[in-house]
């Protein structure tokens, strides 16, 4: 409570960012997430899968332009990528990563 403003997770699953990654409405909420010191986008998918294009997905999407794409928002956005194996292993890693900036911020404070 009191750092909505400074740290956000976005969590996706591998079919999610694969049937958003080119719309505006996501291109919208990347701008948002650059206004925050701390942006992290969690994918519910090893990078491999999507690097390799491995991913059994129902959309016509490169997976290669995907991984471009999602290797380029630090650059773009401010937004660190993390890729987790499933949903129960990105649920851990959001806590952790909860957990340091939390620890971070009161030990700086």
């Amino acid at each position: 409570l009191g750092h909505e403003a400074v740290f956000c997770i976005e969590r996706k699953s591998l079919p999610d960012i694969a049937a958003c990654f080119h719309t505006d409405r996501f291109e919208r909420e990347l701008q948002r997430m650059a206004g925050f010191r701390h942006a992290f986008l969690l994918i519910e998918a090893p990078w491999s899968f999507i690097r390799e294009g491995r991913a059994r997905l129902h959309t016509r999407v490169n997976q290669k332009a995907l991984a471009e794409f999602l290797a380029g928002l630090p650059f773009r956005y401010g937004v660190h990528v993390a890729c987790e194996l499933d949903r129960p292993s990105a649920q851990r890693l959001a806590a952790s990563l909860i957990e340091k900036y939390l620890r971070n911020v009161l030990r700086s404070a």
